[in-house]
């Protein structure tokens, strides 16, 4: 079937997805670009429907392996693909999947794990590389709290490269709550600062380890960072006041 009109019902409610009302109403996000869509079909992610660039060449692999799963798929006009994409040029694959995100409270984190919570990272491209620096490194949850942006927004889907259907992805309404819950699991709540902390090299990393990490410009709130048993430091040269918060969580989470 070729999709050419954007008043079909799946262009509509792919065009609604880039929306967080559209996101929030679907209970699904979007998938954009041919690797994203193949990194959630082997990850048995429940995508509920798929749209392939009618002029792709490569549309046959990816609209076989959507059957394999049982997964309708439509091939779309060019036109289509720019209306529903979010990128400058078409993509020449994209999809709805269902959204995958759990509340922290009461969530048990592995005895021997790593995990992550950001405070109030606004910026969506930091989140996704965040996210996908965390899976690297094997860490088993992204914890968002505060003011961040939204784990589902297109451009933190493309900067995770697929790494978001390989981890926990929670929300925290009370992080300094999670912390200590954290800490009676028997982690050490490592807060992040731009100066002041410990050295991060001198932290036990055979622990069970959580880090909180806050914005560049405002931080972590106090009751966050009371909750944290460590306060750790990225050394820095000279005049360098702070580090981007996706190359901070790089560096303590390896």
């Amino acid at each position: 079937m070729l999709i050419s009109s954007l008043a079909n019902p799946n262009v509509k409610q792919l065009r609604a997805l880039s929306t967080h009302k559209g996101r929030s109403e679907y209970g699904l996000f979007l998938l954009e670009g041919a690797h994203l869509l193949e990194e959630a079909l082997a990850a048995q992610a429940r995508v509920t429907f798929c749209l392939l660039a009618d002029d792709w060449p490569g549309k046959w692999a990816l609209a076989g392996a959507a059957a394999n799963r049982q997964i309708p798929c439509y091939f779309a006009t060019t036109r289509v693909m720019s209306h529903v994409g979010t990128t400058e040029s078409p993509p020449q694959a994209v999809a709805a999947a269902q959204m995958r995100q759990v509340d922290a409270t009461g969530l048990r984190l592995p005895p021997d794990g790593l995990a992550a919570v950001l405070f109030g990272v606004q910026d969506p491209g930091n989140l996704g590389t965040t996210i996908r620096t965390a899976v690297a490194a094997g860490a088993s949850a992204v914890v968002s709290a505060g003011p961040c942006a939204d784990f589902f927004h297109p451009k933190v889907v493309r900067a995770t490269a697929g790494a978001l259907f390989h981890i926990i992805l929670a929300r925290a309404e009370d992080p300094a709550q999670f912390a200590r819950d954290c800490v009676a699991q028997g982690y050490q709540a490592c807060a992040a600062l731009a100066q002041g902390g410990l050295p991060y090299r001198s932290l036990d990393y055979r622990r069970p380890t959580l880090f909180v990490l806050g914005s560049e410009a405002h931080g972590l709130p106090d009751d966050l960072l009371s909750a944290c048993t460590h306060r750790v430091t990225v050394a820095m040269a000279a005049g360098v006041e702070s580090l981007n918060v996706a190359v901070c969580a790089g560096i303590l989470l390896f």
